[in-house]
């Protein structure tokens, strides 16, 4: 073999080491490639995830909780009853919000076929502690706008109910006679009109009630040694007289609670 044929030969084995060289690093950084893109959908799925359960609270935010009363598929003539416990002073202010978009529910025509505009609704309100606790107990708007028709009525922190019997065998708390129109010590509540759907919004884990009864629902009962009591809520016509005053519009804060205790009376 020629020394030229030598040199060739040494040439093209080189060369081919170095192709192999190329090729397993090639694959090399494939599979680096690889690992990091598997590495990063982890992550990305991780991260969607956690995007899914984060709450406020869990990152040492103030929370929001959500929850719906759907009163569709009923009269919108009557006002239903809504009620929920206050927190105690420990919580802090407890805020509840209580909304509805005016043309939320329109394709079900609640107040007859092409009415586009129903009722719009936002109720700010604040309060602590139940009428039996040790708190504060309070309950104030703090803003009501509502929009092209009246949805809330009879806003209390100590619910407006009917006092009734557990089962006779003690007389009713605090001297109530069957059938007498009292306010609860345990709940806070109002009175929602029919035929809608209202968003509430808290900033306290709590389950909100509401009723879709004509009818009496319960909304608790007590029995001590010394009185029994079953605290009843029903629905109510919308000119009844229990419902009381209308609310006027008071979208600048605590326009409505300054009103009702600074404007003189006649």
């Amino acid at each position: 073999m020629s020394n030229v044929d030598v040199l060739l030969k040494q040439a093209v084995d080189a060369s081919l080491q170095q192709t192999a060289a190329s090729k397993q690093l090639s694959d090399d950084v494939k599979g680096k490639i690889g690992q990091i893109n598997a590495t990063v959908a982890a992550k990305v799925k991780q991260l969607d995830a956690w995007k899914e359960s984060a709450t406020a609270d869990k990152m040492k935010g103030v929370a929001r909780y959500k929850h719906i009363i759907d009163l569709t598929g009923i009269s919108s003539d009557y006002f239903f009853p809504v009620w929920w416990n206050m927190p105690s002073n420990e919580h802090g202010g407890a805020e509840i919000d209580i909304t509805r978009g005016y043309s939320r529910d329109r394709h079900l025509s609640p107040f007859g076929e092409g009415v586009t505009h129903l009722a719009g609704l936002l109720l700010q309100m604040e309060g602590s502690s139940v009428g039996w606790g040790g708190g504060a107990r309070y309950l104030q708007i703090k803003r009501i706008s509502q929009t092209y028709r009246e949805t809330v009525r009879k806003i209390g922190h100590r619910m407006s109910c009917i006092a009734r019997p557990i089962d006779g065998s003690k007389p009713l708390y605090s001297g109530a006679k069957s059938g007498d129109v009292v306010t609860s010590s345990s709940h806070s509540g109002c009175y929602l009109r029919g035929g809608l759907t209202y968003i509430v919004m808290m900033n306290w884990d709590s389950d909100i009630h509401f009723s879709r009864e004509i009818g009496e629902v319960e909304i608790v009962r007590y029995s001590k040694s010394t009185f029994e009591i079953k605290w009843m809520a029903k629905a109510y016509a919308i000119d009844d007289p229990f419902l009381g005053e209308r609310y006027t519009e008071s979208r600048n804060a605590h326009q409505y609670t300054n009103k009702q205790l600074f404007e003189s009376k006649s």
